[in-house]
């Protein structure tokens, strides 16, 4: 079991593979020390022993970067890593000097991503000062995924680089490559990224092919938002309240849809009871019909839904993808 903490959703970058919309222009909120303390008590009671930290971009404030590292240890959860962008490390000096407070907190590993999403907004060598500071002052890095460093090189480690910039070099199937090796899940800027990349259906041949979503119980991979949501199965938009976690009951109505009887009972729930029209340019796949269900639901329903959350998610993410 493997669990995080989403400690922000602001970033400086806005990367299509972001499963959580996150961006320059998301809430600038921070998971406060009592709802990390709240959280964690709850990850220990769920039998888990061990968390990451991820945002977002948790380095947006070391401040209360510091806080979360310290009441982590406090109720005795191991930290396995802090991810970042490395956007702050402009230079070796500066990325020494943003690490040193952190790793006299506690934290003793830092994963670096390193992909050609992120590095539409960070050059690769300011990931580079980063690990480099690592070794300057004892701490480990973790990049993620080092398998993109010669292509991401190919194009020049100084500066930014768009998606067709690479699909100019690579061939213009690059980004699905880039997601499939990357192993993304469908949600987020991954449908707004794969839209125009990959063929659309009819709502029906889509719904048919459906069934019921057994993801929603996954807890191999989970994370906690600075809300205090529990995000079920990587579906991010769907949230759980941490007291509800056990047993979400029938304040889920959604969630209890999709796990019960898949995409076709939320998309003839919609459609019956909230006047959803399927988009007629088609979908995808389940995943894409879902969040275009979920998007219609937040923004056109008369009706408010606690689950579909947070509020900025949707906000962020285009419903019909255009």
């Amino acid at each position: 079991m493997s669990g995080g903490l989403i400690v922000n959703y602001r970033c400086t970058s806005a990367c299509g593979h972001c499963l959580y919309a996150c961006g320059p222009h998301r809430e600038p909120d921070y998971m406060s020390r009592e709802m990390a303390r709240k959280a964690l008590r709850k990850v220990r009671e769920l039998g888990c022993s061990s968390v990451h930290i991820g945002g977002g971009e948790p380095f947006l404030n070391i401040e209360a970067l510091c806080g979360i590292l310290d009441t982590t240890r406090e109720c005795g959860v191991l930290l396995e890593y802090v991810e970042t962008n490395c956007f702050w490390a402009r230079s070796i000096e500066t990325a020494v000097t943003t690490l040193e407070p952190l790793r006299d907190h506690g934290l003793q590993t830092i994963l670096v991503s390193i992909d050609p999403f992120h590095s539409a907004s960070v050059p690769l060598c300011r990931v580079e000062n980063a690990i480099a500071a690592c070794d300057r002052i004892g701490m480990r890095s973790f990049p993620w995924q080092t398998e993109f460093i010669q292509e991401i090189r190919r194009l020049g480690t100084e500066t930014t680089h768009s998606m067709s910039e690479y699909e100019t070099v690579f061939g213009t199937g690059y980004a699905l490559d880039v997601i499939r090796r990357y192993g993304m899940t469908f949600g987020g800027r991954v449908v707004e990224t794969c839209y125009g990349r990959l063929p659309r259906h009819e709502a029906d041949a889509v719904i048919n092919m459906g069934a019921p979503c057994s993801r929603l119980v996954e807890t191999g991979h989970f994370h906690i938002d600075p809300h205090g949501f529990y995000i079920p199965g990587l579906c991010t938009g769907l949230a759980i309240r941490l007291e509800d976690i056990s047993m979400p009951g029938e304040s889920y109505p959604i969630l209890n849809l999709l796990y019960g009887g898949g995409i076709a009972a939320l998309y003839n729930w919609a459609c019956s009871e909230h006047g959803f029209e399927a988009n007629k340019s088609g979908y995808m796949n389940a995943c894409h019909i879902c969040l275009d269900i979920r998007s219609f639901l937040v923004h056109r329903s008369c009706r408010f839904f606690g689950e579909l959350a947070p509020s900025g998610f949707y906000n962020e993410i285009a419903s019909r993808f255009k």
